[in-house]
């Protein structure tokens, strides 16, 4: 068993590991290039809208994303539940409870503030993100299987056709948010498209009824921990937006950006560890807790590293990258560069809670990070400005890191010879 699984983590692992890792890196360049053309040509105020819209649209729409994905890549390589019939009900479910969270931003958005969040731009995004989700789930089949290379590449023609769009209206200078939100729509939907039409060739959907009820109930804990994740993530803009207006929206976001496309280096990691290690854990609990230390110390080191490597390049990068008149995004980033090392030590840490069943722990922790991020910043927000937002967002990731690590040396203590542990 022991040889088997040195030899699966020296070969298949790693090639998974590298394959998500290059591909998400390049889809993460093509995505950020997209966003600096779209901040250089917008401006601080037409950026502003966009990314408040989007921003609002994602943070809504764990409605009916529910963390299936998520779902999938845990159970989706288990006898109960096999990829084809996994993906098949997860790709249903987020279609159809999709389309009542359209429906209900497009009856509701009225009513929002239109100098901030102006209808037709909401309702643009929404669609957007319907379609990028349908996309998702595409690409978390090919991750759960495994075949990581037709991930990247979907990846990479998604990101690479909207940079593409996103040169093609520059180029004809459009200044205006909506007709680059309009071309997301398309990107998206001919990204989803790809995608399922792919997996359907390739791996096949299946789909029972009956099991759609059985699906809801056993992702409740994954939906609460992403819509949780949503909100200490992504509420910040939506919030600065709201109480300081479009232009402060549009200086922070920029860093944000900067910082989050990082990410994909410790994320790579857990996409492909916890599928791996959920399998690994119903065969031999007790090789997980060997793995688990290693899992964790790799992801620390890259984020140490990250992190270092931004303090010393922050300022610099933001005016190259976006211009002089995004100075005050160089600041904000300084201020963020913290949050790579404490994501990624998460990011490891929620690799070997989630795969040992200990997802519902994880959510307690995610509950109180983003009711101290909700709370602060709407206290505090007037009174700080952008910077004090950026301290509250690593402030919250500290206590997010410090409480997975606290269940991690908890699951150590209660079962120290195998590790058994049940959601």
């Amino acid at each position: 068993m022991v040889s088997f699984a040195r030899q699966f983590l020296s070969h298949r692992l790693l090639k998974n590991i590298g394959a998500l890792f290059s591909g998400t890196a390049v889809a993460r360049v093509l995505s950020a290039l997209a966003l600096f053309m779209l901040a250089r040509r917008l401006g601080p105020d037409e950026f502003g809208l966009y990314i408040a819209a989007l921003s609002l649209g994602k943070l809504t729409s764990v409605c009916f994303s529910l963390g299936l994905d998520t779902w999938l890549l845990r159970h989706g390589r288990t006898p109960k539940w096999p990829l084809p019939l996994a993906a098949g009900l997860c790709l249903s479910l987020k279609m159809s409870l999709g389309l009542v969270w359209l429906t209900a931003v497009l009856l509701l958005s009225p009513w929002l503030n239109q100098d901030i969040f102006p209808r037709s731009l909401l309702i643009l995004a929404a669609i957007s993100i319907w379609f990028d989700e349908l996309a998702s789930t595409g690409w978390s089949v090919f991750k759960t299987a495994l075949r990581n290379t037709i991930t990247v590449w979907l990846m990479i023609g998604s990101q690479g056709l909207f940079l593409a769009t996103v040169l093609l209206l520059a180029t004809d200078e459009v200044k205006l948010a909506q007709p680059y939100m309009a071309a997301r729509v398309l990107t998206s939907l001919l990204s989803a498209a790809a995608s399922l039409w792919l997996a359907a060739r390739r791996i096949g959907w299946q789909w029972q009824r009956p099991l759609m009820r059985p699906v809801l109930r056993s992702t409740a804990a994954f939906g609460l921990s992403e819509g949780l994740a949503v909100i200490y993530e992504r509420a910040d803009v939506t919030i600065i937006g709201h109480w300081l207006g479009k232009t402060a929206a549009g200086l922070y976001a920029p860093a944000v950006s900067l910082m989050t496309t990082l990410f994909l280096i410790p994320q790579a990691i857990y996409e492909v560890m916890l599928p791996v290690t959920s399998e690994t854990y119903a065969r031999s609990p007790l090789l997980i807790r060997r793995q688990a230390f290693r899992i964790i110390l790799l992801s620390s080191a890259l984020g140490i590293g990250m992190g270092i490597g931004m303090v010393i390049i922050a300022r610099p990068l933001v005016w190259l990258v976006y211009g002089r008149e995004y100075a005050v995004s160089g600041e904000l980033l300084t201020i963020l560069s913290a949050i790579l090392v404490l994501k990624s030590v998460s990011f490891g840490v929620a690799a070997v809670l989630t795969a040992v069943g200990w997802q519902s722990r994880r959510v307690i922790v995610q509950a109180i990070a983003a009711a101290l991020n909700i709370g602060l910043n709407v206290a505090l927000i007037q009174t700080v400005g952008l910077a004090g937002v950026a301290y509250v967002y690593v402030l919250t990731e500290a206590v997010l890191m410090v409480g997975y690590l606290l269940f991690y040396l908890r699951w150590q203590h209660r079962y120290p010879v195998q590790g058994v542990a049940q959601a």
